[in-house]
């Protein structure tokens, strides 16, 4: 071997640079000329020494004006989002997030307003998923900044407006780095689960080690009923899965595993208040389904199957501790909008009149 130190080719990008190897002997045969490391390489093919070969070359290269278009907003200085995400509600009040921002609705003013008012103006800071209280005091949001990456906040709400109130500061839950999203209240208000993103582009390479559903037990003053604080150290319930709700009676979360839904059991020690998971069930699975989320009430599930979005009733399936038994619903899904009140299955997003009924299936284990 003469030379070890070659740069990668470019046939990777369809050869517009030509492929290796390019090289050429010298007149004499002593040596091979080859291009590496951005220069001109000249090989003793005796003795193996490379040595560059100095070139400086005058070029005149014409280049032409930037282009530089001025740009104004097609839509002025507001617009209407089409878009809105995550949508909870708390009596006449509907929390929801549009542009990374949450928001609030008054059912009885229409009025909307944006909930956080406590950040600097200049933060970048974005918002996801929010779920209110139980008592409809305090909201829950997963936040991201570009400088401090993800968090789940707490932040406390006019009880009149919904929005932050006076003179409060926004709640962190989380202290470690990471990715956050999904925070959900228990029945009681005590206890809060969430998700953590694991690897990808944003998240980086460290995210897995800590990537999937966690418990924390809140701290909650007897007086305002305001979350002040967090008891001990948020626990890792499950490696993965994520969308985690509470069952009715804040016993069990379900876990959205994409094709199936897992309940898992929790026990609370009534002298120290540690929670602990006892066990976890599949409790619905689907062949072809993206999402399976159960109701807070546990008495139905919504599911995504082929971009449409099914609602079904679990009845007292959920009571059951056999998992060797399951029941098969198959129910056609008629193609336009239905109302809860109507049993069976319904389709409650994504369907055009017009077309034909369609039967899709959801076994509840």
């Amino acid at each position: 071997m003469l030379y070890q130190s070659l740069s990668i080719d470019q046939q990777e990008t369809s050869a517009t640079h030509g492929v290796y190897p390019n090289f050429a002997f010298t007149p004499d045969d002593s040596s091979i000329v080859i291009w590496a490391l951005g220069k001109i390489i000249q090989i003793d093919v005796n003795t193996g020494v490379a040595a560059p070969i100095d070139i400086q070359v005058e070029a005149t290269i014409a280049l032409a004006d930037t282009v530089r278009a001025n740009i104004t907003s097609a839509y002025g200085s507001s617009f209407k989002t089409k878009i809105v995400e995550t949508a909870t509600v708390s009596g006449n009040l509907v929390f929801y997030t549009s542009l990374a921002q949450t928001y609030v609705y008054d059912k009885t003013t229409g009025s909307k307003n944006t909930v956080v008012s406590s950040r600097p103006p200049a933060a970048n800071i974005f918002e996801f998923t929010p779920s209110v209280s139980p008592n409809g005091k305090q909201l829950a949001i997963a936040s991201w900044d570009d400088l401090d990456m993800g968090a789940i906040e707490i932040v406390t709400l006019n009880p009149t407006t919904g929005q932050q109130q006076d003179g409060t500061d926004l709640f962190r839950v989380t202290t470690e780095l990471g990715r956050y999203t999904n925070p959900r209240f228990s029945p009681s208000g005590t206890l809060l689960v969430y998700q953590r993103i694991g690897a990808d582009s944003i998240s980086g390479p460290r995210a897995p080690l800590g990537a999937g559903v966690y418990l924390a037990q809140l701290q909650v003053d007897e007086a305002s009923g305001l979350v002040t604080g967090v008891v001990g150290t948020p626990q890792l319930i499950t490696s993965s899965g994520g969308t985690p709700t509470f069952s009715a009676s804040g016993l069990a979360v379900f876990v959205d595993y994409g094709s199936a839904s897992v309940k898992i059991e929790l026990s609370i020690n009534a002298e120290t208040g540690v929670v602990s998971v006892v066990s976890s069930k599949t409790i619905a699975s689907g062949r072809y389904t993206t999402s399976i989320v159960v109701s807070p009430d546990s008495k139905y599930a919504a599911f995504v199957e082929f971009d449409q979005v099914y609602v079904t009733s679990l009845g007292d399936l959920l009571a059951s501790t056999d998992s060797s038994t399951f029941e098969t619903l198959t129910i056609t899904a008629v193609p336009k909008l239905q109302t809860p009140a109507t049993s069976g299955l319904q389709t409650i997003r994504g369907s055009v009149d017009g077309k034909p009924p369609r039967t899709t299936t959801l076994k509840i284990i």
